[in-house]
């Protein structure tokens, strides 16, 4: 197993183990509550997370990128979650996946374009990290890159691709 694996994979561990470990500091969630907000089902089930007419005041996502301000989940992140998209907007504030599943609606309900969400890692430490690409444009909680792939973005911000999964606009427009 290369060592990037085993560093993801230790750090799966470390979440998993944390948030049961955490469970009565979590407060009013149930650890199953929590499950099904988990950034790691934006990854495998984004469809999960498209909230019809959620984006509908977003004018452009470089300027709600521009004035979006990153906070941590509770516990520091210790458990990474994904706030609804209405309450990620209301408050322009939240991590990476909250302000990805934001990008995954405004791409998938407002542009003609189908997604991919990839999951990232810093190079330097492990550190997850997600973005959104539509073809053309990369949707990140660290900037909005015009005209720049992921693997162009990867080598800006010294990250690595971990995985990806489309959301294609005619699934979401099957499902209704």
């Amino acid at each position: 197993m290369n060592m990037r694996r085993r560093k993801f994979l230790r750090k799966v561990g470390t979440v998993c183990a944390g948030a049961i470990a955490s469970n009565e500091l979590i407060g009013e969630y149930t650890l199953h509550e929590l499950s099904t907000r988990s950034s790691w089902r934006l990854l495998f089930y984004p469809e999960e997370f498209i909230e019809e007419g959620a984006t509908d005041d977003i004018y452009h996502m470089e300027t709600f990128t521009r004035h979006f301000e990153w906070s941590s989940d509770p516990l520091n992140g210790l458990y990474d979650t994904v706030s609804p998209v209405d309450e990620t907007i209301e408050k322009c504030q939240g991590d990476c996946t909250d302000y990805a599943a934001v990008a995954l609606n405004y791409v998938i309900l407002e542009t003609d374009k189908d997604a991919t969400i990839h999951l990232l890692s810093y190079d330097s430490d492990s550190t997850l990290h997600f973005v959104v690409h539509d073809g053309e444009h990369t949707y990140s909680v660290n900037g909005y890159y015009d005209d720049t792939t992921v693997e162009e973005y990867c080598k800006i911000e010294g990250f690595s691709q971990i995985g990806c999964e489309t959301l294609c606009k005619s699934t979401v427009r099957n499902r209704k």
